[in-house]
Order: C-alpha cells, then structure tokens, then sequence
C-alpha cells in the first residue's frame, strides 16, 4: 500500500511542562492534514509490543470480508485472539500488572454551526452522527462504537460553532484497529438513507424540529450532507491527534498510511465575518427563574481577540471584576447587604470566543434586597470598570496572574486520555501569558466595551499584592498510599453495546446501564432519556429489552466474551489520570466506609474468572420477571406537555409509591440513611 508523505515535521514545536514524559511530533501531510502524535512512555512500562508483528494481530475484527488475507496472518491473528495457552498467560499477566494507561485520538474538523446552510439549521450537527454510521470499509452501522466497546474503549463527538471534535481511547494494543475504522470517517462515509431517516430524530440538541421541517419541506437532507462534507472535511481543516505507547516514527507511520486518503485542501473556509453584531445593546430581559434565585447577569461584547492570545486581556479583566477581597466590587455589595457572589470572564464554548466576537459575561447572585436595586448595582459595576480605566493597566497585576499560570503549567495534572487528545486537536490558545507586557496589551478590552459611567463616590479600589504567589517552582509533590481493609464479590457488568439496538429504535438522546452501589446495595440501572415517547412506552420497551437480552448472551460466542472481558479488565486497570482522580476514588471509599481502596484491582481478578455461563445466570436470576429475586424499582419522570394519565394505569402486581418519603422510612433496610 503507497504511504503518504510529510510536507513538514518537528519534534520541538510543542513547549511542554517539567513534568511532562510523553513525547510530541508535529506533522502535516501532502493533503494538509495536520497532525500531532504523542509518545506516551508510562502506555507500555515494558515497551511496546513487538513491531515485526502483522497489524492484523491487533485487529481481530478485520477477518470478516478480507477474503485476500492469507493463512499465515489468519493463524497469527488467531494465536492472539482465539486463546491459545501462551495468549492466555500473556493476558493474564496483563490482569495482574499494575495500572495501565489507553490510547486515544481525536480529530478536529475546521467547521461547526456557524456553517449550517439557512434551510437546514442543525446539519453540521447531523452530519456529525452520520458519520458514526458506517463507511465503505466498515459498512456495519455498529462496527467502529462495537469494536471500541470489546477493546475497553468508548468515544464521543461534539459539533461546537466553528468547529467539529471526534475522540476516542481504547486499549493500547487495539489503537491501529480503531484508527482503521475512525480514519473511515474522514474519507469514505455512507450517510445511508434509512440511517438517515432514524437519526434525524436522535439529533436532539435542538436541532430535531428544524431538520425534520427542512425534510417536510422537501429539501434533501442527504444531499446538503455531502455538500458540507464535501465543502469542508477535507486535509486544510483538520486537525488529528494520536496517543499512543508506541515511538513516534510508528504513529507517524500509521498516520501517513491510514489518512493520507482524505482529499486534499481546497480553498473553502468556515471562518464567518468578523465584526457582524451579536445583538443590540443596551436592553434588559427578565426571565423567571425555575429554582429560588436571584441572578444579574451582564454581557458585552469585544472583538475577537485570538491574534493576541498569548497576552490574556480578557483574563486581566475577569480577574480584577471577579475580586473578592477588601476594595472590590463585591465586597463593596455584600457590605450593602444587596450580593453574595460575582463571576466575570469570557467563557471557553466556542459561542463565547468566535471568530465573530468574544462575550465577556458578569454574573451576580443578589440577595432579596438586592433584587430590588438592580439598577444601582448596574450603576456600581460600571463606576467599577470607569475606575479600572482611570488607573491603568497594572504591570504587578499582570505579572501575578502570569507567575500563577506558570505555576499552573508547571504542575499540570494529566487528565483522561480521550480528554487530553481532544483538547489538543482544538489548541487556539496557549494555557500562559505572554511574557511581553505593554499597556496597549490590556487598554483596547477596556476602552470599546464600556459606556461612560454615571459618576457615583464609592470606595472601590485595585486588589492589594499578593505575597503568597510562589516564583520558585521547586516544589515536590508526595503521595500517600493506603492499605486494602476488606474484600467485596465482584460486580457483574454488562456491556453497554447490548443496548445498540435502541440508536435504531431512536428512543432518545441518552440510552445507557450502568451498574450502582446505594448504600452498600448492589444494583443494576437503565436509562432512557426521551423527548418522544412517555415513561410508560420507554419502560415497556425497557421489559422488552430485557426479555430479549437471554437471546443476545446465548449468540454471545466465546471470542467476543474473551474480548468484553478483556476490555473490562483494562477499563478496571486504568491508572488515574491525575491526583484529583486518585483522590475522589480514595474518598468516594472513605465515605462508603468500604476502605476498599484497591477495588478495581480486586474486581479486575474476578472479572479475569467469569465464565459465560456465571453472566446467564445472573441474568436469569436478578433481571427476569420471572425470578423471584427479581426487584425492581421504577422512577419515571414526567416532561411538561406530556399525558400523565397514562399513569394512572398499572398492572397489578406493581406497588406504587405515591410518598417516596414514607415509603423510604419504612424500609427494612439502611432506614437511617434513608
């Protein structure tokens, strides 16, 4: 197979912080794609696997339809997955070794809403779903979600204003499967008709309504799919992002063999004018609120402000407007009785930081009295923001804020793999301040967002120095262990794609189970979200589901049970992506009063041991109606608009809770906590 080529590649473009082992590559392929691929050295602790090994070993589901492949690879592929002794002792070795890191890529695409064609509103976001659903290479609707799901992987999307993000992890030694399948989605998608007809009404963000009008009105939405497609997924604006254990010439290599097939660029651009007003100033909305609270919100508008990233004016602002201590705004109104809290900034969604505008946002939490002096407040806030002008920019203030995000890069806490390629397949802006200060730097935010004030005498002034900021970084972190004080039987899992059928019967936007622990009771949960359907239909199809679920588990053959499990066991064996997570975990034991702090690891170990027959029969015993240690409770939440007299039907052997809590007090168990 004919590799692409390179048009550029560095190793020292990415300015990384001490602390940070992983290796970075910058490429950008013939075709304009651009990519970042990171070496992740703590993935493999005993280095990669062997690279003589055919691709094919870690790509077990490549058989079907490969009718050229030969015996050779057929039998090596079978050696790793079909089980063999020495595969088994290796993957049992695996169980048993400490915690492991996935792989992960994203992919981020140039184009977003601003894009949606007038006729059309949502198709940027359709178009984003479409692409999960097969592709000339891997027809099957299913294939890239179910391979992630056998090899403890997942993924996401999301479709923002000026740009569309694809990630996924999955275990290290199955990243070139995935990468095969995702690679698809950025050169031969299908957008089949009847995938397109369900998934219309699954595009649930707002977008439902519009679409389906777009089809009633007789516009083709398949059409204006591939047109938008065609505009914009091509090499000039993507981004790409690999995580791997493997060097770095290896993800180079896979890079340039899987996506040097999408098209080359074209002159097309999603950027929109800058400029065009947002809305009209100078206007006051009330809004009722839902929830007991009373909230000022303020917005101004600046202009885009990425070409002066490094320099964070809108970030100096936030800071001496969000201040707290004595001379600030909101000492100034907590004093008046009137709020109890003050957030500002420019927000991170790409609606806040467009190439059309930045939105600088001021919330305020007022108090009863406060509600009443809206208008005052108003008042204060902008003799706040003429003081601010009157002083200056301060170069101490901006020196603290910059020793802050230093300290911040400087002891940056890792986060999820998927998370982490995500977010720098997106990177417009750098985490630090510039390292060049000028009055100019901060003046412009200052002086187009603000009318002149009314002139009002209060006692408002600059925060004082910080001496706490630390500038020398030599600080040590030390970790604390703690040791196992129980054991637990293991939590029996069932994988989320055995709900796969419910993306074609488009019960709603949010379909999963997951299992649960209240209270130290064991629990198995389903969840359906729908804007269609009413709780009454979601859980017959629920029952339905269930009922079916004996069927899927018998089809269930050995191969793809080893790979669940397998995939499970690395989910387990994740090591904790920073110390916050390390954390939570430790403390989530704590308040349990479980003390199990090796948890995962000792579920791991169970996990290793289920047969098929031990998942069966827990099925029939806690899942069917028929067990008779089948319990089962019922929340079903009711939307506004919807026909709750359905309700009022149950069927006999159903008890109903109509005082959750009186029913909870006299519960035989845990009645305390409950």
């Amino acid at each position: 197979m004919a590799i692409g080529v390179c048009d550029y590649s560095s190793d020292d473009i990415v300015i990384k912080s001490p602390n940070d082992r992983r290796l970075y590559r910058y490429i950008r392929l013939s075709n304009g794609l651009c990519a970042l691929l990171v070496h992740d050295p703590d993935i493999y602790a005993d280095g990669p696997p062997d690279a003589s090994v055919p691709d094919d070993v870690t790509d077990d589901d490549d058989d079907e339809g490969d009718d050229d492949e030969d015996e050779e690879d057929e039998e090596e592929s079978g050696d790793e997955e079909d089980g063999d002794d020495e595969g088994e002792e290796r993957e049992a070795s695996k169980s048993n070794a400490p915690q492991t890191k996935k792989a992960a890529a994203a992919m981020c695409v140039g184009m977003g809403s601003f894009c949606d064609p007038l006729e059309a509103q949502g198709l940027a976001h359709f178009l984003e779903h479409m692409l999960f659903m097969g592709s000339a290479e891997f027809p099957d609707e299913n294939e890239y979600d179910s391979y992630l799901s056998k090899h403890g992987g997942s993924s996401n999307a999301y479709t923002e204003v000026e740009h569309t993000c694809y990630h996924f992890e999955v275990k290290p030694e199955f990243l070139l499967g995935a990468l095969k399948r995702f690679s698809q989605f950025f050169i031969s998608p299908l957008v089949k008709t009847e995938a397109m007809d369900r998934e219309v009404l699954a595009v649930d963000s707002g977008n439902k309504k519009s679409l389906v009008d777009a089809m009633e009105n007789g516009i083709n939405l398949r059409d204006h799919i591939f047109r938008l497609y065609n505009e914009f997924y091509h090499g000039g604006l993507l981004k790409l992002v690999v995580i791997g254990g493997e060097s770095l010439d290896v993800l180079e290599g896979w890079v340039l063999e899987l996506f040097s097939k999408v098209k080359t660029s074209n002159a097309s651009k999603s950027e929109v004018k800058s400029g065009l007003p947002v809305w009209s100033a100078g206007k006051l909305y009330r809004v009722e609120a839902v929830k007991d609270v009373h909230i000022l919100d303020l917005s101004w508008t600046l202009p885009c402000l990425r070409k002066s990233y490094m320099k964070k004016a809108e970030d100096y602002l936030a800071h001496l407007i969000g201040h707290e201590g004595r001379g600030s705004l909101l000492f100034f109104l907590k004093e008046k009785g009137w709020a109890s809290s003050i957030s500002a900034g420019v927000g991170d969604d790409g609606m806040q930081r467009s190439s059309v505008a930045y939105v600088f946002g001021m919330s305020i939490h007022l108090t009863d009295s406060g509600l009443e002096k809206i208008y005052e407040i108003i008042g204060f806030v902008y003799q706040y923001i003429k003081l601010l002008r009157q002083v200056g920019p301060q170069e101490w203030i901006y020196r603290e804020l910059q020793d802050i995000a230093n300290m911040d890069f400087t002891f940056a806490e890792e986060q999820p793999q998927d998370e982490y390629a995500a977010e720098l397949s997106d990177v417009k802006y750098e985490p630090w301040f510039g390292s060049q200060y000028t009055e100019e730097d901060i003046s412009p935010s200052l002086l187009e967002l603000w009318r002149d004030p009314p002139e009002i005498d209060v006692a408002l002034h600059l925060p004082a120095k910080n001496e706490f900021i630390p500038q020398d970084f030599s600080i040590r972190a030390h970790n604390m262990s703690f040791d196992s004080m129980g054991t637990s039987p293991p939590t029996c899992i069932l994988d989320e794609s055995l709900l796969k059928f419910w993306t074609k019967e488009q019960l709603g936007y949010v379909v999963d189970c997951s299992p649960r622990v209240t209270y130290r009771i064991l629990g198995f949960c389903f969840r359906v979200q729908s804007s269609e359907y009413s709780p009454v239909y979601l859980q017959g199809r629920i029952d339905n589901f269930i009922n079916e679920m004996n069927g899927l588990l018998s089809e269930l053959d050995d191969e793809s049970f080893q790979n669940y499990k397998s995939g499970l066991i690395a989910k387990l064996l994740e090591k904790d992506p920073s110390l916050s997570y390390e954390t939570n975990r430790y403390w989530g034991q704590i308040t349990d009063q479980r003390y199990m702090f090796d948890l995962s690891a000792k579920e791991a170990e169970e996990v290793k041991c289920l047969e098929k027959s031990e998942i069966t029969n827990w099925y029939n015993t806690y899942l069917r109606k028929s067990s008779p240690k089948c319990r089962r409770l019922a929340v079903r939440v009711w939307g506004c608009n919807t026909n709750i007299s359905e309700s009022k039907t149950q069927p006999a052997a159903v008890q109903v809770i109509d005082d959750p809590v009186a029913f909870k007090a006299s519960s035989t168990f845990y009645p305390a906590f409950c």
